[in-house]
């Protein structure tokens, strides 16, 4: 088996540069087996259930052109991470898709390291590898940069901005380095040097990449069972008690979608009522009016500046009720101002929560004409 390395403008064997990697790769003998790490140091990462992916992904976090990956985690939970391949990755993996080789991984640099050295399973931990920082949760990676200030400098930030997924002030965090770290540490935060050992494990993440689907069933079953997940955690977001419509499936579309699941892999876990509830809240609603396209009009200025936690919507009249935690950075007349510009046919309320300012409701309602 070959692993090979793909950083954002090289390729490496081992720890040997390609200097020419088209022909290296048009150079194999067919038939290679080919693992691939994804050097990228800035990945978006979100840990969900699996059933309610949606509220994570529903402002936009990664477009068409993201590579993402999933791995299960523990209580039916999954870790969802995505990037932005350079013009050079893409080229690379378009030759690998043009071979005959046999893909066995295609996994993530962060996601490896972290395994590397072995976090807690429980509570905060921060891995400093090289100029890479790592922020892990349950030992689930969170949040993967660049880091070329010390710690103590980065640490006030680190702080404000994982407070967001839950940190409490003053909660132990637990450090993690290959090297002695010199500077003054808060009480809080537990120095331990480890030295990662650097190998790919079964619960590495896997990245599924649009060229390589054909390379392994794998990546096809991935993105269907992802298709599927996306479909239901939209009908888990929306619900049918916000529509207050009835759902009727009569039991020759119970048939037909039950023979669907049963051709699934068995490994898949689906709940086969939200599964045909979706499919006939679909067929059934397709005449109606539908939140979904407001809501990819929205995402756009969701995108870092605010989160929304759960919304209400009726279709008579057309009306949309949003629950939002704005960013720390998000000024939220600005806002109001940039949505009002493009959504001319809808009126904007707000109400801002009376204990927490970075909290409200906004309704948005469509203009009678």
């Amino acid at each position: 088996m070959i692993t090979l390395t793909l950083e954002e403008d090289q390729v490496l064997s081992g720890t040997q540069k390609i200097s020419d990697p088209a022909f290296f790769l048009k150079n194999l003998p067919p038939r290679s087996e080919l693992t691939l790490i994804f050097k990228i140091y800035e990945v978006k990462y979100f840990v969900c259930p699996f059933r309610k992916a949606a509220p994570y992904l529903k402002s936009g976090e990664y477009s068409q052109d993201h590579w993402i990956g999933e791995k299960p985690l523990s209580s039916n939970r999954l870790l969802i991470a995505g990037f932005l391949p350079s013009k050079f990755m893409t080229e690379i993996v378009q030759i690998i898709a043009q071979g005959s080789f046999i893909l066995k991984k295609s996994i993530l640099w962060t996601d490896l390291i972290v395994n590397s050295y072995k976090p807690s399973s429980t509570g905060w931990a921060l891995i400093l590898h090289q100029h890479s920082l790592f922020i892990c949760f349950d030992g689930t990676l969170c949040i993967s940069r660049l880091c070329y200030q010390s710690l103590s400098q980065e640490l006030p930030s680190i702080l404000r901005y994982i407070k967001r997924f839950g940190y409490k002030e003053g909660s132990p965090i637990t450090l993690l380095s290959s090297s002695a770290y010199q500077d003054s540490l808060p009480p809080f935060v537990h120095f331990e040097k480890r030295t990662p050992h650097e190998s790919i494990q079964e619960n590495t993440l896997t990245l599924q990449i649009p060229q390589l689907r054909t390379h392994h069933l794998l990546y096809i079953w991935a993105r269907k069972i992802r298709t599927i997940g996306y479909g239901i955690a939209f009908f888990n977001l929306l619900g049918s008690a916000y529509f207050g419509w009835q759902l009727t499936v009569k039991s020759s579309s119970e048939s037909f979608f039950m023979q669907k699941v049963d051709s699934l892999s068995k490994q898949t876990s689906i709940d086969e009522s939200k599964l045909i509830a979706f499919e006939t809240y679909c067929r059934l609603s397709a005449d109606r009016a539908n939140p979904l396209i407001l809501l990819r009009q929205l995402m756009p200025f969701f995108k870092n500046n605010a989160i929304a936690t759960s919304l209400h919507w009726t279709s008579n009249p057309k009306s949309l009720i949003l629950h939002l935690e704005l960013s720390p950075a998000t000024h939220i007349d600005p806002f109001l101002m940039t949505i009002r510009s493009r959504l001319h046919h809808y009126h904007l309320e707000w109400k801002k929560d009376e204990e927490d300012i970075s909290k409200g409701v906004l309704r948005l309602t469509q203009n009678e004409f």
